[in-house]
């Protein structure tokens, strides 16, 4: 009996470090995940000023012989291509630990890669993350490039190759689209795995980009930052011409919806991670309880037996 209770007090022991470290590893999460919201609502104003320009390129040029969106037609990060290969950028996290949050992302994944073999399109592919390149490995599906670490990526420097990567396969190679599979922050205790096709651009893809930045709920979901309103009479013109502007231009846009995305898998992941070590930490609190109760009741059961071996001794004597 002896030997029992020194076996429940290990296993105690065990516990009650390992319910220290996903303690830390909670707190840790915690505070990334609002550092990522903070830094996705503070990057949406630049946004919207990228969506105003657009707008105000349209309307400045409405008049002119060749209107802009004939322009946008002619561009290559605007118009549509007659091809069947799709580039795929896949941003997952580099570690587990993040409860569902992988296996929830990489079947939708799997769905849509389904989805764009059944239509006949080919595959190329970005793994943003390690866990996102042992999937397509596995899925077989040709890796054009790797990125690793991207829970530290919060500025646009950051991401700046990433965003590179995708401009140049875009630019040298014959691709039709580039769609982003990642998962989307809605709050705290919700994140949902999403498909974006970031080019070509539209209008529309940046605003849902931008507008998913904030959260549905918690401490962010009342930051509003509305797009400047169109006048009839910009007090600024253009200069040079708009196809040379849209050349400049979209590049940026296209950085600016990549960094939306990464800081929403961040958030996701860091909340991912978060609850599943609280969870981790309430399970290990109900263990400890559980083995402590076990613990007393097998020293209670050796002293009682101690107490009878000396009766009976006492008794024989």
């Amino acid at each position: 009996m002896a030997q029992s209770t020194k076996e429940i007090n290990r296993r105690r022991h065990s516990i009650s470090n390992t319910q220290k470290v996903t303690k830390a590893m909670e707190m840790v999460s915690a505070v990334k995940m609002r550092k990522s919201q903070m830094t996705a609502i503070a990057a949406r104003p630049y946004a919207y000023h990228c969506i105003t320009m657009l707008e105000r390129l349209a309307h400045l040029y409405k008049e002119d012989e060749q209107p802009v969106r004939e322009v946008m037609k002619k561009n290559i990060f605007f118009k549509q291509r007659k091809t069947n290969t799709t580039l795929l950028v896949l941003v997952a996290p580099d570690k587990g630990l993040v409860g569902g949050l992988n296996t929830a992302l990489f079947t939708h994944a799997q769905k849509e890669i389904k989805k764009l073999q059944q239509a006949g399109k080919k595959i190329q592919a970005i793994a943003i993350g390690v866990k996102a390149e042992q999937f397509l490995q596995n899925a077989n599906i040709p890796i054009r490039k790797t990125f690793s670490s991207i829970a530290n990526y919060e500025t646009p420097q950051h991401i700046a190759p990433i965003t590179q990567e995708i401009i140049e396969h875009y630019q040298y190679e014959v691709i039709k689209e580039v769609a982003v599979v990642y998962t989307e922050f809605f709050s705290t205790l919700k994140q949902k795995p999403s498909t974006r096709y970031i080019l070509p651009i539209t209008i529309g893809q940046i605003e849902g980009v931008v507008e998913s930045a904030r959260p549905v709920e918690g401490r962010f979901s009342g930051e509003k930052t509305e797009p400047i309103k169109e006048t009839e009479s910009p007090e600024y013109l253009f200069d040079p011409d708009v196809e040379t502007l849209l050349r400049e231009i979209a590049p940026f846009l296209v950085s600016v919806l990549t960094y939306h995305i990464i800081l929403d898998a961040n958030a996701s992941e860091h909340s991912a991670r978060m609850l599943a070590m609280r969870n981790a930490s309430t399970n290990a609190e109900q263990i400890l309880e559980e083995l402590t109760l076990s613990y007393n009741k097998a020293r209670q059961n050796s002293i009682t037996q101690e107490i009878a071996e000396v009766s009976v001794q006492a008794m024989q004597t």
